[in-house]
Order: C-alpha cells, then structure tokens, then sequence
C-alpha cells in the first residue's frame, strides 16, 4: 500500500508542476450582446519596479479585444495608469505541448508501476486460492490451512481491489491528458498586458478593468400563446446564452443587450472622455441577474413574461379549407420596447409553429394557425324553378364552433357577381368581390347560411 500512495502524491505533483491552463481572473459582471461579451473583472495584482515608475502584468483569454480594454485602479489615490501595451502572452505552443507531453509519460510510467504490483496481487492471490485442501492431516490442520488461505486472500483482495481504483484513476487521467492535447493545439496564446503606473506606493493593488469577449453571444427567443377564452396573449421573452472561454463563470452578474456593440478602444477613451465603462457597459441592456454561465454550453435565462390583453377572431375562407384561422390582436398599454425576433407559436398549450414577433408601437397582430375546431364548410346544390330557363343555384355556408367558449368568426365568400346574390342573413359587408359575416358563435352551436345566385340553364 506504500506504493499506491507514493504514485497517488507523485500524481498530485505532476498535476501542479504541468497546470492543464493558465488562470484568469473570475468575471464580476458580463453583458451580453448579439455578436459577443463585455466582460468585468477585478484581480490583485503586484507592482513591479520599472525605469520610469511601476508596472503591473495581467493575463486576458486569447477571445479578448485588448484595444477595447478599459482600466481603472480601485482606490484612485493609491496612484494613477499611465498607459498600456499588450502581447501575444502565456506558455507558447510548443511550451504547453512539451509540458502536458511530459505529464502524460508520468502517467504512463505510474500505469505501468500499478499494473506490474496489480499482476504480482493477482498471482499471489491465485496462489493461495488454489491450495489444496486434501494436504491437510486432520481437522485442525483442516482449520489452520482454512485460517491461513482466508487471510491471505481477504488481505490481497483488498490490495487488488485498491490497486485497480487507483488504475482507473490514472487511465482517466491519461485521457483527460490527451483531450487537454487536443485543446490546447487548436488554442490560441492568451494576451499578456503591461499597465503603466505613476505614483504607486503600494506592493500590490487591487485592479478593475473591463473588455469585449468574442467567443460569446446571445440570441433572443420568444413564446406566445393565445389564450381566447381568457381574451389574453401570454409572452414568454427568454435568452439563449453561450460562452467559450474554457472557465465556467460562476455567479456572475449578466446582463443582456439586443443593440450591437459599438467598438471603441482605450485611445478613443483618452481623447474623445467617453463615460466610464466599468460602472456600466455599453448600449441599452436588460438585467438578467446573478447565474452561472457554464463554457461551452448554451443556457436560457428568463428576460419577461406578461400577459396582454387581447381581441380573438377566427378567418374562415371555406372555398380554400374548412378550419378557421386564429388570429390575435393586442394594444399594450405601452410601447414595446421588444426587439423582432422569431416567436414559437402556442393555442391553448399546443405548439402550432414558428413565425415573426413585430410589434410597432403598442400593437401587435399575430396568427396562430388553423383550429380544427372552428369549421366553414362550403357545400352547393343546384335545383330548377318551374318551366322558366333560369335556375337558381343554393349554397349553404355552415359554420360550426367546437370550442367550449364562444367564439367571434368572420367568413368571406367569393363571388363574381355579389351585387346580385340574395342570402340569409344578410352579409355584413360586400367589399372586392367577397361576402363578408360577422358572426358570435356561442359554444358548441352550428350556424347555416344560405346563399341564392342567379345562373343560366345549359
């Protein structure tokens, strides 16, 4: 058991000596906007001596703007940033491949150590396990083999079983190796950036800064739902977040932006006094909240939910199809302030589709598809009047409203010559060839309509 725990704390040191990333400082605050990240962070950092004045180093992930980094010292009395310059920083490539390289043949060679000391228990263990009990005089020889043997193998047993967990250790190790490998050939190097001081007296000080994040976004998602029988459209405004920087974020303070970010840099600060961006970020944004953010997974964050007033018609065109189309007007109190965006489409808690979220000013029209259970159908017959040549043709519109609620059903009807068709009852209105009903269908009630046109006999 010596040897396993020597290779568990030679395992540890490898871990130390050959880190699998350089760390960063954890963000304090991020924005999100449509094409990346304004991330804040805030790091101690130690003051190093220069020829005209201090210096402090900090590290930014290689999906960082170093020209839009914004920098301020927490307690402005403790000294004043001159300026700052940035470069290609961190381990080189072929630094970080020779280090986890060397990682993995020390994990190689720990396998093979356990490996021989798992098949040397597994020999012994065989040993004892097939000694015969037939060597045995008599019964307390019998029971004395018995003792010894059972011992023995409850002891290597043991030793076997603690040999293989720390295998499975190792194996895991080789390859959380070998996917680091992988990573870090395709990653790019960090950014190193020196900040100039004046006037520091401090050994160490406590730094803000703030910059923009490339590899990050989010994208706006909406849900609504017609309620009819509520008279009610419910919003649901949710936010599709994701971030690479290969470090989860924990806790931290995100905001949303659907305006894209305006690019700026340290310079522009100096020479045009743009307001201090590390109270605020840049554009109009949303509070979301106190989350994690996980790296390299995209996660919904709840942005509004409201309920809208709303008026409900049903569009029936029974010479195209018999379901009535749903169809939602609202006038909010106040204007939007929602950006377009595509909407999942829900009736009554079934999802019908997709289609566009506009609204202009403080209202909004939507169609949420056709209902099965408000049905125009458009059936005709044709019978003769007596010994004269015209004939009469009678259609009959029937409407039928399956709902529980009642419903409001407007039905237009094509016509050449509309002018002359007499129907019961009489249309509401007669507009580009179309007979137009309006009609309050009660709950689980059928209305007929009958149509008269004139036509010639062949």
């Amino acid at each position: 058991m010596k040897g396993i725990t020597r290779t568990f704390f030679r395992v540890l040191f490898t871990l130390f000596v050959f880190p699998l990333s350089p760390s960063f400082s954890a963000p304090v605050e991020v924005t999100f906007y449509p094409q990346g990240v304004w991330i804040r962070e805030q790091t101690q950092v130690p003051v190093e001596k220069a020829k005209e004045g201090e210096k402090v180093r900090l590290k930014l992930p290689p999906q960082a703007d170093p020209q839009s980094l914004h920098l301020e010292l927490s307690n402005p009395r403790g000294g004043r940033i001159v300026d700052f310059t940035w470069r290609e920083g961190g381990l080189s490539p072929d630094e970080r491949e020779l280090g986890l390289r060397q990682r993995g043949e020390e994990l190689k060679k720990q396998k093979a150590n356990l490996t021989a000391q798992l098949r040397a228990v597994e020999g012994q263990l065989l040993f004892w396990q097939t000694q015969a009990k037939g060597k045995a005089k008599n019964m307390t020889d019998a029971a004395n083999i018995a003792f010894i043997i059972g011992k023995n193998v409850k002891k290597l047993s043991g030793e076997k079983l603690a040999l293989e967990a720390e295998l499975e250790k190792i194996e895991k190790s080789l390859s959380d190796n070998e996917k680091e490998r992988i990573t870090h050939q395709k990653r790019p190097p960090a950014w190193e950036v020196t900040v100039e001081l004046e006037e520091v007296a401090a050994k160490e000080i406590t730094l803000n800064y703030a910059y923009f994040f490339r590899d990050g976004a989010w994208s706006p998602l909406f849900r609504l739902e017609a309620l009819p029988a509520q008279k009610v459209i419910s919003l649901a405004w949710e936010g599709e977040l994701y971030q690479n920087s290969q470090e989860d974020w924990k806790k931290v303070l995100v905001r949303v932006s659907d305006v894209a970010f305006k690019p700026f840099t340290f310079r522009d600060a100096k020479e045009k006094a743009l307001p201090d961006l590390w109270g605020r970020a840049p554009g109009c944004v949303r509070p979301v909240g106190r989350t994690d953010v996980p790296a390299g997974k995209k996660i919904r964050v709840r942005l509004l939910e409201e309920k809208w007033p709303a008026e409900f018609s049903y569009l029936a065109r029974p010479h195209l199809a018999e379901e009535a189309l749903l169809r939602g007007e609202v006038k909010c109190p106040t204007p939007s302030v929602l950006g377009r965006g595509k909407a999942v489409l829900v009736r009554d808690g079934t999802v019908i589709g997709k289609g566009d979220l506009t609204i202009s000013g403080n209202e909004g029209r939507f169609f949420f598809g056709f209902d099965p259970m408000v049905k125009v159908t458009f059936p005709s017959l044709s019978h003769a009047s007596g010994e004269s040549k015209a004939t009469r043709e009678v259609k009959r519109i029937k409407a039928l409203n399956g709902k529980g609620y009642p419903v409001s059903l407007i039905i237009e009807a094509p016509f050449s010559r509309p002018q002359d068709v007499a129907a019961r009852p009489a249309p509401d209105l007669i507009n580009d060839g179309y007979l137009i009903w309006r009609l309050l269908l009660p709950a689980g009630e059928e209305k007929t309509i009958e149509i008269d046109t004139p036509s010639e006999r062949k």
